[in-house]
């Protein structure tokens, strides 16, 4: 149960300070410049059965007259940075794009709106303004404490939300997987199902949708981590009976990604990548689901690759099932409850902020406040588009006029979107000062069913409620809650940073009986890449900046930086264009491998693979002895390759070897990710083979089945600490 807290700041009729007025002022600037570049470089919407227009601005008045007084509510159990602290830990809906972004600006447009009508004056609600927005800023300081932002747009639009502790368990206990295989095919049919499902369930909004990240991986893969909310009966009240099959109420997957660069994941959780972001680039995959009532994520069929085919299979099929019964009961809707989910799907985008503090009621968040409603008759879809367009494209309403002085961001303009409250209020108090308490609402939809799915199960909203107000996840614990990744980096070593790190694996197939691992250590992030290169030189001697960006995974222009950087500090040398490792990088390579990898060599599975490995070994090498040469006259004589029945019996012996090979590589890249470049790069010489070209089996020249196998032999053997035995 959490202990009473002062909420004397948040009383209406309270003085106001300069300073508040200030930041409340930076706040609403910050997210007029930031929407107008959401609104001109995302997609716009349409749609041939809601009336997406109308619908936003029904939200942005429900906003304004409701939203200050449910924030009120919530805090009489909970405080915004308190919430924002276990929100942080869950794949819930309170991310970037419902608290960041949807809070401070539906409700901000919403006044904007009503100040170009004439209904109300800039100091007007103003002590409602300044608390809504310091609600707003302290949660998001809390909830983006990791990244020490306020929003994506200061971080150059990145999302990097997590913690350390979640993120590796995420990476070590990604599933490999490529295209073309079970698991891919699974992964991605599953989020295109969810996407189109979680589009239609929020009105064919994308508020159902998250993206956060990049998270770096190492230097070729970075991660996404994707979170899908509401898929089941836990909140939307059209989604009863529609999604009873449905096992979770939100599902996070994992998304290990190469050869591609996250250059945006914005304040509407959306994400644009160089080059363009497509499924074939996914390398790995994991499934976690969460909600208010969960100790942080919880793995879903995470036991093995099989089981988490399956499962995605499984909850592809159940979606569609949805989808199918949802499509049907929208079809039926009348206009008005057309304009009501539109509009209350937004404005309950921040429910779960009332899950979590345990004060949820499910007609505060599903029901139009009786101000907004006088509105519904001018909501046409003509008038709404044309209030929209002026309201957040031309920002042509009188309100939105400023000096002719002014050039406002992004489009050198004297406009701006929203419009700051007036300094004046701290000495002047002829303004209303806030819209008053919650109002008895209306919906003309079905109101929700007693039934909410959790992970604790089916429970009623009072159950739910008294669930949520003694729950009290370890991460949030007073043991716990402010070990920032700071405090980390300097205690890494001590039993209370040890029972953190544990208790975030206890479900972690790889890291559950691991300590902390999390160190200060400022060369790594400049010193992998290097390592990486001067690692595919020992591999690959002599070799093409071509070469080594096909072995490293690294892109051409980051490999010729890596390669000056080497070839100046001494440790390559360039002799016509192509690379070599000097003397002491040699030595420096060597030590290299034993301190990064001293957790495989100790790690009794990661060798168990390794020695399987080198059995089938063997057998290749006797493979490759067979196809090289011949035998005559008791004499092994160069393979002309003219017996092709010889060569067909060679090739089938190496398609056996690699259906039993890649079952390994597959567990080796879990410890070393890498690996599954050789992985790839196999396959993609056998395919060669199999199409005819023979000399993919073993031509130095380029990387044939054999070429690449050595460099993987090579590799293993430094990683293990050992020397080829011939």
């Amino acid at each position: 149960m959490n202990a009473p807290h002062d909420h004397s700041h948040v009383n209406v009729g309270s003085d106001l300070t300069y300073l508040q007025i200030l930041e409340a002022n930076h706040a609403i600037q910050q997210w007029g410049d930031e929407t107008h570049w959401l609104a001109v470089t995302r997609t716009v919407q349409r749609s041939s059965l809601f009336p997406l227009s109308a619908c936003s601005l029904f939200a942005l008045l429900n906003a304004f007259y409701k939203m200050p007084a449910l924030l009120r509510k919530i805090e009489t159990s909970m405080k915004a940075e308190d919430i924002a602290d276990r929100a942080r830990n869950l794949g819930i809906k309170l991310q970037s794009a419902q608290m960041g972004w949807l809070l401070p600006t539906h409700y901000l447009l919403g006044r904007e709106w009503l100040l170009s009508m004439g209904m109300l004056r800039p100091q007007d609600a103003a002590q409602d303004v300044v608390y809504l927005l310091d609600f707003w800023r302290r949660f998001q300081l809390a909830w983006r404490r990791n990244d020490n932002r306020l929003s994506s747009r200061e971080y150059g639009h990145r999302s990097q939300i997590l913690p350390d502790r979640t993120l590796e368990v995420f990476a070590a206990d990604l599933y490999p997987c490529r295209p073309g295989d079970a698991l891919h095919d699974a992964a991605h049919n599953f989020m295109a199902t969810a996407s189109q499902y979680c589009f239609v369930a929020a009105c064919e909004s994308r508020i159902n949708l998250h993206n956060s990240g990049p998270y770096r991986i190492d230097d070729a893969q970075q991660m996404l981590v994707r979170d899908f909310m509401d898929l089941g009966e836990g909140g939307l009240p059209w989604l009863d009976g529609v999604a009873a099959n449905m096992p979770y109420n939100n599902l996070t997957v994992t998304l290990a990604t190469r050869g591609c660069h996250f250059d945006i994941v914005d304040d509407w959780g959306s994400f644009e990548s160089t080059p363009e972001f497509t499924s074939d680039m996914i390398t790995g995959v994991g499934l976690y689901t969460s909600d208010p009532l969960s100790d942080g994520f919880i793995p879903v069929g995470m036991a093995s690759a099989d089981e988490l085919t399956s499962i995605f299979r499984d909850l592809t099929d159940r979606i569609r099932d949805a989808m199918t019964k949802l499509w049907t009961r929208i079809a039926g809707w009348s206009r008005d409850q057309l304009l009501d989910a539109g509009a209350l799907v937004y404005n309950s985008a921040m429910r779960n902020l009332a899950h979590v503090a345990g004060v949820f009621e499910s007609d505060d968040w599903f029901t139009i406040d009786p101000r907004a409603e006088r509105f519904r008759p001018l909501l046409n879809d003509e008038f709404a588009e044309c209030v929209l367009g002026e309201l957040v494209g031309a920002m042509s309403m009188p309100s939105q006029q400023a000096s002719p002085f002014v050039m406002m961001q992004h489009a050198d303009r004297p406009a701006r979107m929203m419009t700051p409250l007036p300094c004046s209020v701290v000495e002047n108090r002829d303004f209303a000062a806030s819209t008053g308490g919650l109002r008895r609402g209306t919906s003309h939809l079905a109101a929700k069913t007693d039934r909410y799915l959790t992970t604790r199960g089916i429970l009623s909203v009072a159950d739910y409620n008294a669930a949520a107000r003694t729950h009290e996840p370890a991460a949030s614990s007073a043991r716990f809650r402010y070990l920032c990744e700071t405090w980390v980096a300097y205690h890494r070593d001590t039993p209370q940073a040890d029972a953190l790190y544990r208790h975030e694996r206890r479900h972690s197939r790889h890291l559950h009986e691991r300590a902390a691992t999390h160190s200060l250590d400022r060369r790594a992030a400049l010193t992998n890449a290097l390592y990486s290169v001067l690692r595919c030189l020992a591999l690959k001697p002599n070799a093409l900046p071509a070469d080594i960006e096909a072995l490293s995974g690294l892109g051409a222009e980051q490999t010729l930086a890596v390669l000056n950087t080497a070839t100046v500090g001494g440790r390559a040398i360039e002799i016509d264009g192509r690379f070599v490792l000097s003397p002491l990088a040699r030595i420096a390579l060597d030590a290299h491998y034993a301190n990064e990898y001293a957790d495989a060599c100790a790690d009794e599975t990661f060798v168990a693979h390794y020695e399987a490995f080198e059995r089938i070994n063997s057998r290749l090498k006797a493979l490759i002895t067979d196809w090289q040469t011949v035998e005559l006259g008791g004499q092994r004589i160069a393979n002309d390759h003219q017996d092709h029945e010889h060569d067909f019996a060679l090739i089938d012996r190496l398609c056996g070897l690699h259906d039993r090979v890649d079952d390994i590589l597959v567990r080796l890249a879990q410890a070393v990710p890498r690996i599954d470049n050789y992985r790839s790069r196999l396959q993609e010489a056998l395919e060669k083979i199999d199409a005819g070209a023979i000399q993919w089996v073993s031509d130095a020249n380029i990387d044939s089945y054999h070429t690449v196998w050595f460099q993987l032999h090579e590799d293993l053997l430094r990683i293990v600490g050992r020397q080829r035995t011939e």
